[in-house]
């Protein structure tokens, strides 16, 4: 009789792809490649014979299950079939044995009634009062979101190895230890096949030829299983050590540059924008503090050494050396003033030498601050009976000790500006320096189970975390209940938290990741209680050490220490391997589209027609030289996305301010710019290519008029209209093959894409899906590109409109839909960013999200003409004083190596390798 592991519960109307990929990837997670699979899942479609007793079939399936997977949705809620399956599995067995998928609907859990939220719109009615306290269940509902690579996206895995890691009885750990042990064993199975077709080789003269290739056949493929066992490895560690991940992935392009290692390059150096460097160090960071304008970080080591960074810089600077693990550390606003304690000792180096501060005899040195200038350090001990304060004038070169004045062990030491200090315990206390006179006191105090976050730059809050989701902020001068202020951070194993120079912001690491959430007053309509907005989540390192986080100066900038690795961030980059400057771009009118760019045959300059389509502007792209500058508004009617002629002359198309004459210049050029006007005004041109020649421009207008015109006069040289199928009888958006002879249309107002002869508007065929409408097209390698307004994008034949391939994720934009394309890459704008795909090997490389802020902003894209960059304008958010924003994205994979190598603090070690990838270590391991 047949057994099942698992017996998956789900709507098919909605959940059959997510089910079908789901018990794949459990069965096969961890596979040896001789086995079929490592678990059976009963799926009815895939594990019922034609047997007439349905119900039959499934409650046997059920029996026989150990556990039970249920696909939580909103068509699961609604499903009958699922609620039936579900009330037999209480009834027989028990609540604790089923697994919860998270697939679309909302999801929460309600704490005091200990029960799923009434809202939980995805929730079967059996799995309310279930449970006897809150489930785990595992997030899916990115799964076929927009953006999502689906079952190819590195998170997947993830949240398969939790289920598989539970259905199989085995620690998660062992578990993904043994996924990976299967590429390893591959590895070791290729280097035996090249000893056996080495020893061949000597032992038959006569077949050395054949010998020869088969070896070099055996080593082409080994080359190849170890460049994609590094990208794997690489993707696998994007969420949690983005250091290595990009190390790997390096070393996955040298061993084998391919589509696949050049896409893990991508993700890798795509990942995390926030993160700006790492920088490593030889032993765990024990002790971390900044100096008060965030220019530079203090860091103590587990080995005694401490180093002073400036985060401008790539390279740290080793100042002093303790006799024992460093406690804390302390910086002035120059880097030049070091201090730091042991416990047993003080030492503190400046410009003259590093020397050694004496405390009382019998004192343990755990805290120390050094003041912004640089002229006074304090240093808090314990005794036995005490906690004597050593208070330290450099520029008078003197000290005292003082006791009696703090009742207990203070949590945290910090200066405020450079004649007060805080202490923060039981309570806190803000004293002057050197006279340490009690400025203010409040009776703060942490609750039980609570751990201190760092507390504010300007010393006014704290705030501890338990990892409850609700974080309280209390003002340090004041009582302690109720808070002043709070955050909300879900979390799980919190082990650092920090608040940033005035407690408006907190960040968290856990498990996850780093959290960064707004702090609100609580009496806010946004505050504790109510519904606020979540935290944004940074991955790319976790396992941060306790205390670990520090945010710089006045900025929103924080360094993160993990292991011995410290990380560098920036809420605000647009990247690591970007460039950004601002631009006049304000936001268009409510009626207007969305800026266009277009990019210099040299990459350098770009050229940008506003949302309005009244104007253009021309200057250097991001992070490029340019080779022309300049602003015009020619009052002609709707301009038409510029075109370059050659790398310093733009092709500017109106449709005219007046009937005029067809073809007349445009008033005021400026140098640099041919302009011409179609004389047909209140028409929008939409589309303007160069033949292979550059002999003629073909112009395409949304009333179906396609011309060929000479570029520099506007001449006409041949014309023909093609009307739209629409009440208006307007086209929409238009695409023109590269040679010019092809033209697709997409209508205003209907659902089809229309492909015509360019010379005679001749209808060669149509593109339509039933329930959809076309909303871009593009011609590119061969093929003609479709999106429609769901998200989905068609490959077809550009001749027959056949169906070649359907891209797996939905890709859906609210905004801008425009395609853009270059040297086997293609850029698809989505709601979260930019889309990358590889056309000749059908994958998508990765994305690149929009910059923080920029979320809403309408904007426009365009790639370099070799595919080595892609430029991205976004307009301002229409406030005063806001500006536009240019950014250049590198793709260009030297670059990429190159970024990768500059940010990643280092090189791999052989003891990296040995873990990660197996026992046979490269000679050169060197990140270059």
């Amino acid at each position: 009789m047949a057994q099942w592991d698992a017996f998956i519960s789900y709507a098919r109307s909605a959940s059959t792809l997510e089910a079908q990929r789901l018990q794949t990837a459990i069965q096969t997670f961890a596979k040896p490649w001789y086995r079929l699979r490592m678990v059976r899942i009963f799926r009815d479609d895939s594990s019922m014979s034609a047997n007439p007793a349905l119900w039959s079939s499934i409650e046997q399936g059920l029996r026989e299950a150990r556990y039970l997977v249920v696909l939580l949705s909103q068509a699961a809620a609604r499903s009958e079939y699922v609620a039936n399956e579900i009330a037999w599995w209480l009834r027989h067995k028990d609540a604790a044995s089923i697994l919860l998928v998270h697939d679309d609907g909302t999801l929460a859990w309600d704490r005091q009634r200990n029960d799923f939220t009434a809202n939980s719109d995805c929730v079967p009615a059996p799995l309310r009062g279930a449970f006897r306290e809150e489930p785990r269940w595992t997030d899916l509902s990115w799964f076929d979101a927009p953006g999502s690579a689906g079952p190819a996206d590195p998170r997947f895995a993830e949240k398969v190895a939790d289920l598989a890691a539970t259905i199989r009885g085995i620690p998660r750990d062992e578990l993904v230890g043994d996924d990976v042990a299967q590429h390893k064993r591959a590895w070791r199975l290729a280097k035996v096949a090249i000893g056996a077709l080495s020893l061949l080789l000597i032992a038959s003269v006569v077949a050395s030829i054949v010998a020869i290739a088969q070896r070099n056949q055996v080593q082409r493929q080994a080359t190849a299983l170890l460049a994609r066992q590094l990208a794997v490895t690489a993707d696998s560690l994007l969420g949690r050590d983005l250091r290595r991940a990009q190390l790997l992935a390096v070393q996955a392009y040298r061993t084998e540059a391919n589509p696949d290692t050049r896409a893990a390059l991508l993700r890798a150096t795509l990942a995390s924008p926030a993160l700006r460097r790492f920088v490593s160090f030889a032993a765990p960071i024990s002790a971390l503090s900044a100096s008060s304008d965030g220019r530079f970080v203090a860091v103590g080591l587990d080995n005694g050494e401490v180093h002073s960074w400036d985060v401008a810089t790539a390279a740290p600077v080793a100042r002093l050396t303790l006799a024992h693990r460093v406690l804390a550390v302390g910086i002035s606003d120059d880097g030049q003033v070091v201090a730091a304690v042991d416990g047993t000792s003080t030492q503190v180096a400046t410009a003259g030498g590093v020397s050694s501060l004496v405390t009382p005899a019998g004192a343990s040195p755990e805290l120390v601050a050094v003041n912004p200038a640089g002229t006074g350090i304090v240093i808090c001990s314990d005794t036995a009976t005490d906690r004597p304060v050593t208070l330290v004038d450099l520029a008078k070169r003197s000290q005292r000790t003082l006791t009696n004045t703090v009742e207990f062990g203070p949590y945290a030491l910090q200066f405020v500006g450079n004649d007060e200090v805080v202490l923060s315990n039981p309570g806190a206390q803000r004293r002057t320096f050197p006279g340490f006179g009690l400025v203010q006191s409040g009776n703060f105090n942490y609750g039980n189970h609570e751990t201190a976050s760092r507390i504010s730059g300007d010393g006014r809050f704290a705030a501890g975390t338990n990892n409850a989701a609700e974080v309280p902020v209390w003002s340090t001068m004041a009582e302690r209940d109720p808070p002043a202020r709070y955050a909300f951070v879900p979390m799980a194993n919190a082990t650092a938290s920090a608040l940033n120079h005035d407690g408006t912001v907190v960040a968290v690491a856990d498990a996850t990741g780093i959290h960064l959430a707004t702090v609100q007053q609580v009496d806010s309509p946004a505050g504790f209680g109510h519904s606020v907005d979540p935290p944004r989540l940074f991955q790319g390192t976790t396992q941060v050490n306790p205390d670990g986080l520090v945010f710089l100066g006045t900025t929103n900038r924080f360094v993160a220490a993990s292991g011995a690795d410290l990380s560098l961030w920036n809420p605000d980059s647009v990247g690591r391997g970007s460039t950004s400057t601002a631009i006049d771009l304000p936001s268009g009118s409510m009626a207007a589209g969305s800026p266009s760019v277009a990019l210099s045959s040299d990459g350098t300059t770009m050229a940008i027609r506003d949302g309005d389509r009244a104007r253009l502007l021309v200057t250097a792209a991001p992070g490029r030289s340019g080779n022309l500058s300049l602003d015009y508004t020619p009052q002609a009617g709707y301009l038409a996305v510029p075109v370059w002629l050659d790398a310093s002359t733009v092709l500017q198309v109106a449709a005219g301010s007046d009937g005029g004459t067809p073809g007349s210049a445009l008033p005021d050029l400026p140098n640099g710019v041919v302009g011409w006007a179609l004389g047909r005004p209140d028409q929008q041109v939409l589309a303007v290519a160069t033949a292979p020649d550059a002999a003629s421009v073909l112009v395409v207008g949304e009333a179906g008029h396609i011309e060929r015109r000479d570029p520099r006069t506007g001449v006409v040289q041949s014309a023909t209209q093609v009307i739209a199928p629409s009440d208006d009888k307007k086209w929409f958006d238009a695409a023109v093959d590269q040679s010019t002879a092809t033209v697709a249309l997409t209508p205003a107002f209907g659902s089809e894409l229309v492909v015509v002869d360019a010379a005679t508007g001749a209808r060669r065929f149509t593109v339509a899906q039933p329930g959809d409408t076309v909303s871009r097209s593009l011609f590119a390698d061969g093929s003609l590109w479709v999106r429609y307004n769901s998200g989905v994008i068609e490959r077809r034949d550009p001749t027959t409109g056949a169906l070649q391939r359907r891209l797996a994720a939905r890709l859906s934009a609210t905004g801008t839909g425009e395609l853009a394309h270059a040297s086997g890459v293609l850029a698809i704008p989505t709601d979260q960013g930019v889309t990358l795909y590889d056309t000749s090997s059908d994958a998508t490389l990765g994305s690149i999200e929009t910059p923080q802020g920029r979320d809403d902003r309408r904007r426009g894209s365009t790639l370099s003409a070799d595919g080595s960059a892609l430029v991205t304008v976004y307009e301002s958010n229409g406030e005063p004083g806001s500006t536009g924003l240019a950014v250049t994205t590198t793709l260009a994979a030297d670059e990429l190596v190159g970024v990768a190598c500059r940010t990643s603090g280092g090189s791999l070690t052989a003891a990296d390798w040995t873990a990660l990838i197996g026992p046979d270590v490269p000679a050169d391991l060197t990140c270059r």
